[in-house]
């Protein structure tokens, strides 16, 4: 659809303006879409209005509207002014313009030149001075100026320079509050020295970052990028968090953090995470090594190097690293059931393995006699009416006895001392073993 047209279809004539039904910023302007060169962007109606009129927008010009409507678009109500003209010279209430557009485009540009020759620069940084000794602060980005500006009363913001003042004499507000003799509070844009980044190295994750950028004077975005530049993270600085191992591993976190309750598993508790050293993951036996994803095979096989490396030079690696057991106390909570010692796992049944259920299981009589595909295997020290014991079980997979539809399949969890392993069955017995 033409320009014109879609410009006319939202025009609404009165007897004095022309108003615009379509699409409104918030301080009332109308707004039109218009495709340029293969992209799409807004343009004001008043400005379309101009084109369509009387030609187009000279460069450093913008329109205003006599008639003080933000929603006017009539071409004899528009005039062209200066960008950053102020309202005082474009006419009276009644809206005829006092001064002609050639007077008033000078007396804007006498103005606004005026106004920039004022700040000079040792005027700016007196006025950085004042700010300083007022409000004791010493904003470094044009938007932190802005918004503490904004607080103040106008007639104490005339005392600051604006942003564009500032950088019209210093490439940054750093390079200002320098000039005038202002230390700042951190000071990232100095070079890091060796001292600096070796306590970095060995304080990240132990402390919290607030902390080590308080203790180098630094702040904490520069801290995390250093960090990042010394190939370090705080998700990785001593081992893996442990929910990252539990995610990783596809196991619960409460499984993992039963290990480190009784005393089985080694933990580092950081400022931030619980880490683990990937190499002992080996005495988890829940997961299953023999299908592990490649970040923790990559990360375990690094654990287990790094020890033989320390091995062969006659060091003990237990006491070069921060991790130590931490057996939790009993709690009324947890109970006494939760930190336990373990009983081995029996061998001869592991995830994959066809049971059959040969042994009493008082709370699910229905499975009796019945074979079926271990899916998990798990230690439990949920305590139940007829097994108050903590105990090894297994979640196992079996086929329904009355099935409407086919490919429907039923899982309970069975202790592992009423499972015995059978052969791969039939088709005539499990409809699992297809």
């Amino acid at each position: 659809m033409p320009l014109a047209e879609r410009f006319w279809r939202y025009v609404q004539r009165t007897d004095t303006c022309w108003l615009w039904t379509g699409v409104h910023k918030p301080n009332g302007a109308g707004m039109l879409l218009v495709r340029e060169h293969g992209r799409v962007r807004q343009v004001t109606v008043a400005r379309v209005a101009w084109e369509l009129h009387v030609g187009p927008v000279p460069a450093g010009r913008r329109l205003w509207r006599r008639c003080r409507r933000p929603a006017c678009v009539r071409p004899d109500h528009l005039v062209l002014v200066r960008r950053g003209r102020a309202q005082q010279d474009l006419g009276s209430d009644t809206g005829a313009p006092t001064h002609s557009p050639a007077d008033m485009d000078r007396a804007a540009s006498t103005r606004s030149d005026a106004r920039r020759t004022w700040w000079t620069r040792e005027r700016v940084l007196t006025g950085l001075l004042a700010f300083h000794r007022d409000t004791g602060l010493a904003p470094t980005t044009s938007r932190g100026w802005a918004t503490t500006l904004r607080g103040k009363t106008v007639h104490r913001q005339r005392q600051y320079p604006s942003a564009y003042a500032v950088l019209r004499h210093f490439p940054s507000f750093r390079a200002a509050w320098t000039a005038a003799g202002i230390p700042l509070a951190d000071a990232h844009w100095a070079p890091w020295t060796a001292a600096e980044e070796s306590y970095l190295v060995a304080t990240l994750g132990v402390r919290p970052t607030a902390e080590i950028a308080a203790t180098l004077g630094r702040g904490e975005p520069a801290v995390r990028t250093r960090a990042r530049r010394l190939g370090m993270h705080v998700t990785d600085a001593h081992g893996w968090p442990i929910h990252r191992v539990a995610r990783v591993a596809g196991l619960p976190e409460h499984v993992l953090r039963g290990y480190v309750d009784r005393g089985e598993l080694c933990v580092f508790k950081g400022a931030k995470n619980v880490y683990i050293d990937v190499g002992d993951l080996v005495v988890v036996e829940e997961i299953d090594w023999q299908h592990a994803s490649a970040d923790l095979e990559t990360a375990t096989l690094h654990s287990l190097r790094w020890r033989l490396v320390q091995i062969l030079a006659g060091r003990d690696w237990r006491t070069l690293r921060p991790h130590r057991s931490c057996p939790a106390q009993p709690t009324t909570r947890c109970g006494p059931h939760r930190l336990l010692p373990r009983t081995p796992r029996p061998a001869a049944i592991g995830i994959g393995t066809w049971v059959r259920v040969t042994g009493p299981v008082p709370a699910l009589p229905q499975c009796a006699g019945r074979i079926g595909l271990v899916q998990r295997l798990f230690w439990s020290t949920h305590t139940r009416q007829y097994e108050p014991a903590p105990q090894w079980r297994a979640m196992v997979i079996f086929p329904k006895e009355r099935r409407r539809r086919t490919g429907v399949d039923i899982v309970y969890s069975l202790p592992l001392t009423a499972l015995q392993a059978t052969a791969t069955p039939s088709d005539g017995d499990s409809a699992l073993a297809a």
